[in-house]
């Protein structure tokens, strides 16, 4: 298995976000708002452990969300939590065991459909032990809807729904030779395979490893892959609904586009795609940007030290026109932040994680709840240091 995850990440990565980091200026600290720990992760024997991924809210106000670590089995969890801070551990994967075959390793964030029920996606397990795509119910029925082969394996990236009602996702692997591919699944379970990324003898022109999908205002889906393309940095591209596959910019450190993007991009206000990478850009901590439709690119922020490092997670466009999210390193005490960023990139940390134990290392973004504050997860830290799940509150 292939794939960038936080906890368990490639040699080559940390190698290279650790000689950016030594290489990063300080920037200025900005006035923290209101944070409050609703649930020490780990408190509970069958808790969900080290999230890595964006909470989703129900009608009612509720957060969902997975989890890689814990559960029963130690293979991960699906979690349900109150804005009050009651949690839930609603599923336990590989509880059919040896085999797994409900899945196991959940790390892509939940779909909520039009009936209230979630869908997600497991990295391994399933009947072929290639990951799975399952449907869960807000009170813990968990289904397992279709079970990954070598034909295409280990979906890393979420789901998203298409124009068409179903819903479409990428895998990281598949077959024969194929370095990932693009999906889609009925809500009543048939699955077609789309698109196949595929080698061009040493080389991985259309990128590799692809983790997510948007849809695009123009009807078409645009998504990133961790490496490949024209530099091995990544490529962001665009797949119509007709299947015609263009990489619309590749990503490196010299050309200091960034390295690494790792979550989908985000549709503007102004209807463009708006999106970061995990590393390089002028300040070597990643980078955030803009891509029209047509493809045209730009750096629209550089991330250094205090304001931030490493961006991991998906941007959320707020009511306000501007975008929210996390970066899992820096900082004031280099734990990771909670920051705005305008479509201009102009970016405002919010809050800076640490020193106390309010959980460090947010992997995954932000969820903006009933009562208009952020929810998230840290993967690391809190009282237990399995990560916290959190309240922002903006004065």
């Amino acid at each position: 298995m292939t794939g960038r995850f936080w906890i368990m990440k490639s040699t080559q990565r940390n190698s290279l976000i650790s000689m950016l980091i030594a290489l990063a200026p300080i920037a200025s600290a900005q006035v923290s708002p209101t944070e409050t720990v609703l649930y020490h992760l780990g408190a509970s024997a069958t808790d969900a452990l080290q999230p890595q991924s964006t909470l989703t809210r129900d009608a009612g106000g509720n957060f969902y969300g997975v989890a890689p670590a814990g559960g029963a089995y130690g293979k991960g969890a699906v979690f349900m939590v109150t804005p009050s801070g009651a949690y839930t551990t609603l599923y336990s994967f590989c509880s059919i065991s040896p085999s797994c075959s409900d899945g196991s390793l959940p790390y892509a964030s939940l779909l909520l459909d039009h009936d209230g029920n979630f869908w997600g996606t497991t990295v391994e397990g399933g009947a072929s032990y290639s990951g799975t795509i399952f449907k869960i119910t807000p009170s813990g029925v968990l289904t397992t809807v279709h079970s990954f082969d070598s034909t295409a394996s280990f979906p890393q990236g979420g789901l998203i729904f298409g124009p068409d009602g179903s819903l479409y996702g990428t895998t990281t692997e598949g077959a024969p030779d194929a370095i990932g591919t693009i999906y889609k699944i009925t809500p009543g379970g048939a699955y077609t395979q789309l698109f196949a990324f595929k080698k061009s003898r040493n080389s991985m022109p259309q990128g590799a490893n692809p983790l997510g999908l948007v849809l695009g205002p123009d009807g078409n889906f645009y998504g990133v892959t961790e490496y490949g393309g024209q530099f091995g940095f990544g490529v962001i591209f665009r797949f119509s609904p007709s299947g015609v596959f263009a990489v619309l910019q590749s990503m490196g450190t010299r050309n200091r586009t960034g390295a690494y993007p790792l979550s989908a991009p985000a549709v503007g206000p102004d209807g463009a795609l708006y999106g970061t990478t995990n590393a390089a850009g002028q300040f070597n901590g990643g980078t955030a940007y803009r891509l029209t439709t047509s493809g045209v690119f730009t750096v629209i922020h550089n991330f250094g030290s205090v304001d931030g490092f490493t961006p991991n997670a998906g941007l959320l466009l707020d009511t306000d026109g501007n975008f929210c999210s996390t970066t899992v390193q820096g900082g004031s005490t280099n734990r990771g932040t909670v920051y705005q960023m305008t479509p201009a990139g102009a970016v405002n940390v919010i809050y800076s994680f640490g020193p106390s134990p309010d959980g460090s290392g947010p992997v995954g973004g932000l969820a903006k709840g009933l009562d208009g504050s952020f929810y998230g997860t840290t993967s690391i830290g809190g009282l237990f240091g399995n990560g916290v799940i959190f309240k922002l509150t903006h004065p």
